[in-house]
């Protein structure tokens, strides 16, 4: 055996760089590329709470300058749906709440999913310092526990139309809306 091959022996093939997901495209307001549907949190690769939260509330605020008044005949009719109940998904229910849009949200499993599946005692820090918390969802350093608790109390408290465990398999476009 070659003197390279003998040292070549002595280390652990190398490891295969780990996979990241393929995000989808959005531009800077959270809006992708088919117009009307926003992707914001963590499935548009923001890995922060706060910064989720933000985002919510951010792409809510959006959506009600652009769609103004909406016609009042068709009570089934939302303004908003919102899929997944994340931190972006609860920031932006709350805000559409507080501004009387017809929004609805559904989560495939459980609120703060992501949170829940968390390790017990996971202390979860209120990154970045700077960066107010401009959502009315509580949020503060703590622990996984005590932030699903007070998400699951004040979507309760509040009245926040989330429906869990109901999974969206497609959207389609139809006219002016989907």
């Amino acid at each position: 055996m070659s003197l390279s091959a003998r040292v070549a022996s002595l280390f652990a093939s190398k490891r295969p760089e780990p996979s990241y997901p393929v995000l989808p495209q959005v531009r800077d307001h959270g809006e992708s590329s088919v117009r009307g549907i926003y992707l914001v949190g963590e499935i548009a690769g923001t890995p922060l709470i706060k910064l989720d939260l933000n985002q919510g509330v951010a792409v809510i605020e959006r959506l009600q300058r652009e769609l103004g008044p909406g016609p009042d005949d068709d009570p089934d009719l939302l303004d908003v749906l919102i899929v997944g109940a994340g931190s972006s998904g609860l920031a932006a229910a709350m805000r559409a709440h507080e501004l009387g849009l017809r929004y609805l949200a559904l989560e495939s499993e459980c609120i703060a999913m992501t949170v829940v599946n968390m390790y017990k005692g996971k202390v979860l820090f209120a990154e970045p310092e700077n960066a107010p918390n401009r959502s009315s969802m509580w949020f503060e350093e703590c622990t996984r526990e005590e932030l699903l608790e007070r998400w699951r109390r004040q979507v309760e408290d509040v009245g926040l139309r989330v429906r869990e465990h109901e999974k969206v398999l497609d959207v389609e476009q139809v006219g002016g809306g989907f």
